[in-house]
């Protein structure tokens, strides 16, 4: 991986402007070009991170506001925000995205002259500073361990070293790597599987390309290639058994070059020399450790080249004016590029694909068999339409050679819930298919599509609805006939219906959640002894558990689980008109009453925010008023949401990505 940004210099700009000789035929991967961001003069120092899902991110620098900026994107529309603003940021920025999608930043104050770096957990950004140490952190590369700890390559300008920045349990350490001579220029940056870092450089004062590896606490530096002025523009890439691979220019010939070391030997080769080419080169190796390279070419063009034996193939990515500036490559899951770059001519950020992607249908969606409906995808190439009936294991072909991005398909005689559309395309390969599951029945001409869970006796009050990770069903319910707590899941289009707890009347004002592995839990009100009830599952036996049997409580239940899976449930205590709240951690189950003041804590709804702490809505029935009540710090906070004695009833709470409050409830006075 390059270092994630391309860096500019006098030289670097020099590839703008020369119009030199003819380049080869047009590129015959197929890719699709965006403008991401064109308010402005923006798109230096591009660096591209895919996430899980392969949705792209780049982090770049506006040069009008001299901001740095993020862009995501998620399904076909891209999200733009400004970082930092705070003086001249966002140069040499460089990106990498953690286990959960959340994006990390270096890059260089050029105001304060110091390393940076953000974060962002939510819907908050973190601004932190790495290293302030003279002036320090130009060419940063950035790299997350296997702990998602931040560990960045950078150039000290005031000593005109290498250093190596790493944070641990909160706190950054700094090194200096190489100090031989003015040396750290282009730094790119990469961990092997130990978390090792290995880093490729330019030596500015001999003109070469060097690399540098760590072991215990030892580096270990080595010269690359020493012929010429060569090493600008550096990408580092580590193979599966951790091999170093590397892309760079070479000055003196105005070439685009490739170094990898196998065995301990260094092995160079010229891979482009058509003109003045080499230029902002990114590298990443497919998963059979071939390399590939996005870089700038000969009359300002964006250029990628791949090898596959001892074959490099070339292409002309993009040559619709000046740009092929900073570029940041990488792989999908396929193999396919995706690239980051920056249009000079326009000032424009620039993304293209390679890839199919599929628009509709994403999923929920639901087919009458029979009908016409329409398929719509993203990507250039001949495609062949397909259709699953069971979740995406096996795929019949509908149409073939469809290269329109949007066709329209007859749906098979069909009943599933679980039918999936993907398309595909021969070559180069690539795939997508719809996230979710579609529904086909014959008689599907409502957007709605309703099924009878359990029909023997009078069965179905008071129900909660929870769905699994697979978006499978789940509901507990009271049986009015056998006064029993009922519970029903959905697994591979097959109901099963179970008796929870069949000890006196129990099971009315029902609410369940499932854990992170799906298991269920309920609370529930035991009518018989006017006690406050929770069963959890685990494997297939149910765990019943008395949580409060302090006079008549329980009713109006509702429940949610932390992050570590423990129950947080609110509910109303009959005996003293009370609001009270229950808790268990560690085994043990505590109670407390929230709010004692008149006839409160009716129709409870509850929910949790991202640090575990508690929220209800719910109504005073005195005073006919809705109610909020919070805690922080180990205390409540009661407010009066709607004190027009207009009700309250039948709240339910719900938190934004802030964590602020939002209620549904029902206004008596408007029935």
């Amino acid at each position: 991986m390059r270092p994630n940004g391309a860096q500019h210099t006098f030289t670097q700009l020099a590839f703008a402007s020369l119009l030199l000789i003819a380049l080869p035929a047009a590129a015959t991967t197929p890719f699709v070009h965006e403008t991401v961001d064109a308010t402005g003069d923006v798109g230096y120092f591009t660096s591209l991170a895919l996430d899980v899902r392969g949705d792209p991110r780049i982090s770049y620098r506006d040069g009008t506001n001299s901001d740095l900026k993020y862009a995501s994107k998620s399904g076909a529309v891209w999200t733009v925000e400004t970082v930092d603003a705070t003086g001249l940021v966002g140069v040499y920025c460089s990106l990498a995205v953690d286990a959960q999608g959340n994006p990390h930043i270096s890059y260089f104050d050029a105001t304060n002259g110091d390393l940076k770096y953000a974060s962002k957990s939510g819907a908050v950004w973190t601004l932190e500073t790495a290293d302030a140490v003279g002036v320090v952190g130009q060419f940063t590369s950035l790299a997350l361990d296997a702990q998602g700890n931040p560990r960045i390559g950078y150039w000290d300008n005031a000593n005109g070293d290498l250093k190596y920045a790493s944070k641990s349990g909160g706190v950054w350490t700094s090194e200096t790597v190489d100090a031989t001579g003015d040396v750290g220029r282009f730094t790119s940056l990469a961990l092997d599987a130990q978390s090792n870092p290995r880093i490729s450089y330019y030596d500015n004062t001999n003109d070469d390309l060097k690399y540098a590896s760590k072991s215990g606490a030892v580096w270990t530096i080595e010269t690359v290639d020493a012929t010429g002025d060569v090493g600008q523009f550096t990408s580092l890439a580590l193979d599966a058994q951790g091999n170093p691979r590397i892309s760079y220019y070479d000055a003196t010939n105005l070439d685009l070059k490739y170094a990898n070391k196998d065995g301990g030997v260094w092995t160079r080769e010229t891979v482009d020399a058509t003109g003045f080419v080499g230029g902002s080169t990114a590298l990443a190796l497919d998963a059979l450790g071939n390399p590939h390279i996005s870089y700038h070419g000969d009359l300002a063009v964006l250029r990628y080249a791949g090898k596959s034996g001892a074959v490099w193939t070339l292409e002309t990515v993009d040559a619709t004016g000046n740009l092929g500036l900073d570029t940041s490559l990488r792989l999908d899951a396929q193999g396919n590029p995706r690239i980051s770059y920056y249009d000079v001519g326009n000032g424009d950020l620039k993304y293209t694909d390679s890839s199919v992607h599929l628009l509709s249908p994403v999923g929920g969606e639901r087919w009458a068999a029979g009908s016409q409906q329409t398929v719509r995808w993203s990507g250039s190439g001949s495609v062949a339409i397909q259709l699953s009936d069971d979740r995406g294991f096996t795929y019949s072909t509908l149409l073939s050679s469809v290269s329109s991005n949007q066709v329209t398909i007859n749906v098979p005689a069909l009943t599933t819930e679980n039918a999936r559309v993907r398309i595909t395309r021969v070559s180069p390969f690539s795939t997508s298919e719809s996230p979710g599951y579609i529904q086909i029945a014959p008689d599907l001409v409502s957007p709605w599509w309703t099924r009878t869970v359990d029909a023997v006796g009078a069965v179905g009050e008071y129900t909660s609805l929870a769905l699994d990770a697979q978006g499978n069903p789940r509901i507990s319910y009271w049986d009015n006939t056998n006064t029993n707590l009922k519970y029903a899941s959905k697994g591979g289009g097959v109901w099963t219906l179970e008796t929870v707890d069949a000890t006196g009347n129990v099971g009315e004002r029902t609410s369940l959640a499932l854990d992170v592995q799906g298991n269920p839990r309920i609370s529930y009100f035991d009518d018989t002894n006017d006690d406050l009830k929770y069963a959890s599952k685990a494997g297939a036996l149910w765990t019943l558990e008395t949580v409060d049997a302090t006079g008549s409580v329980g009713e109006y239940t509702s429940l949610a689980l932390d992050a570590q899976g423990n129950p947080r449930v609110s509910y109303y205590a009959r005996t003293n008109a009370d609001l009270k709240y229950a808790s268990k951690a560690a085994g043990v189950w505590t109670r407390e009453t929230v709010d004692a003041t008149g006839d409160v804590g009716y129709v409870t709804s509850l929910a949790l925010d991202t640090q575990g702490n508690p929220r209800i809505s719910y109504l005073d029935a005195t005073n006919f008023d809705l109610k909020y009540a919070s805690k922080a710090g180990g205390v409540w906070t009661l407010e009066n949401v709607d004190a027009a004695g207009v009700g309250g009833e039948n709240t339910s709470l719900a938190l934004d990505a802030q964590g602020k409050p939002r209620i549904r409830y029902f206004d008596i006075l408007k029935d």
